[in-house]
């Protein structure tokens, strides 16, 4: 949506990543009905890698269906650049490790057995006891479902390489070294 794109300037892996000018730009992946997208109360892993040209509030990642949901998740950068995650309308967890503007991060969220993560290139920024159940099926990248047409307050202003969302596993449960190539593709 807007002019988000795949683009050559910035690139983590292969040739291109998402960008996103923070003005309107953003990806829906949809809602399904199908209760297999929900990632529920157990482990999951939601990873990528982020160019970021600015520090304000931005959203990476919501999984809301409805505008106010309070069965989401969204990964997101306060205005400083730690990476946090917001779980059922709820702040969870801030990160203690910045992402800095102008240089590839890698960010995962993680839950292990009841533990939410947020590791940034590879470190543990911190951790909290956690096993919300997250039911809601929507994707949308670069901006909170709640805001996709009425305001760009939270749209994300840089670039995305490799995301990945790991639902039902946590591929992290300790500092780990980020990967060095691309995911593969199923």
């Amino acid at each position: 949506v807007g002019n988000a794109q795949i683009s050559t300037a910035q690139t983590k892996f292969g040739g291109g990543s998402m960008s996103f000018d923070g003005t309107g730009d953003y990806m829906i992946g949809g809602a399904f009905s199908s209760t297999v997208r929900a990632i529920g109360s157990g482990n999951f892993t939601i990873e990528m890698w982020l160019y970021t040209n600015a520090n304000k509030i931005q959203i990476l990642f919501d999984t809301g269906t409805t505008s106010g949901s309070t069965t989401c998740i969204q990964c997101a950068l306060n205005s400083s650049g730690y990476p946090y995650v917001v779980l059922n309308n709820s702040p969870a967890l801030t990160s203690s490790i910045v992402v800095s503007t102008g240089t590839w991060t890698h960010v995962a969220w993680v839950r292990s057995s009841g533990t939410l993560v947020i590791y940034v290139n590879g470190v543990s920024g911190g951790s909290v006891s956690n096993s919300t159940n997250i039911s809601d099926t929507g994707l949308t990248i670069g901006t909170p479902n709640d805001w996709r047409d009425t305001s760009a307050s939270y749209h994300y202003n840089g670039y995305i390489d490799d995301l990945r969302v790991t639902n039902g596993y946590a591929r992290y449960t300790s500092n780990f070294t980020p990967p060095i190539a691309a995911f593969p593709t199923y």
